[in-house]
């Protein structure tokens, strides 16, 4: 897992240091929301928040801030195949303009849910 392996390497140079720092780790949505996404990929996304969960309290003591970005739905290659498994019946165009519209239901601005945690999603 490279957040694991990235994590070995980083910390053991910016601990010594003790000046402080940040380790920045992607996880996703899927990771907090179930249904979302394949098993697998919503498994390893909720263990990378559990290793920053681990990190972020060892590295602490020596200054060393250890934090997630979780990205709501991209239109990667495997967001879309998901989409057109959920909506079979709309065009690319259509599932594409569908995944915009979820990252913006986060913003309450923006005139959506804004519940937060990646807004409304299909199969919740």
């Amino acid at each position: 897992m490279a957040v694991l392996a990235g994590l070995k390497h980083a910390a053991p140079v910016m601990v010594p240091r003790r000046r402080g720092g940040s380790i920045i780790c992607t996880a996703s949505t899927a990771g907090v929301v179930g249904g979302v996404a394949m098993p697998p990929y919503s498994v390893s996304k909720a263990a990378v928040l559990g290793i920053v969960r681990a990190a972020a309290g060892e590295l602490a003591r020596p200054g060393v801030r250890v934090n997630a970005v979780s990205p709501n739905f991209i239109p990667t290659p495997l967001v879309m195949d998901a989409m057109a498994v959920w909506f079979p019946g709309r065009s690319d165009e259509e599932r594409q303009r569908i995944v915009r519209n979820m990252n913006e239901m986060d913003d309450p601005g923006a005139g959506g849910a804004g519940r937060g945690q990646g807004g409304i999603v299909p199969g919740v």
